[in-house]
């Protein structure tokens, strides 16, 4: 086989898989990934694996028609969620120019009445974020951070 193509080998977990004589290429393992280390063995390959939360905080921002501070920034953050329990639109933004800049027309993200919010995968945003409602009824937005 040549170095354009890759063996694929299955096994169980407690079968160590070793490269077929002769041939060359990556060893696939379903339970587990290998890769070749040369002199005809194999090694796992490590895959790193973003920090766990360990706690979570909850807060309830009341709705507001003016920008107000959501969450604050902290470089401890490794996530957060934003439910919009209100039965107004709730208008996000990130950073914390939002606050000044922040309206019903320049904006993040609409959140609905009812709507949940997350960052995209992979973004762990850590600063200021803001919102503002199109009506003010009396409902909140549920901050869910976590550490």
């Amino acid at each position: 086989m040549d170095d354009q193509h890759a063996d694929i080998a299955t096994d169980n977990v407690s079968d160590p898989i070793a490269p077929t004589p002769g041939r060359r290429g990556r060893v696939v393992r379903v339970a587990g990934l290998y890769a070749p280390t040369g002199g005809g063995t194999v090694a796992p390959v490590v895959i790193a694996q973003p920090p766990i939360a360990g706690g979570g905080v909850v807060t309830a921002i009341p709705d507001n028609v003016a920008a107000v501070v959501l969450f604050t920034t902290d470089p401890t953050r490794l996530g957060w969620t934003v439910f919009n329990l209100s039965t107004a639109n709730l208008f996000f933004g990130y950073g914390p120019a939002a606050i000044v800049y922040l309206t019903t027309t320049f904006f993040s993200v609409k959140i609905p009445p009812g709507g949940y919010y997350e960052p995209p995968a992979g973004l762990n945003f850590r600063a200021e974020c803001s919102g503002i409602w199109d009506a003010a009824p009396g409902g909140n937005a549920l901050i869910t951070e976590m550490f």
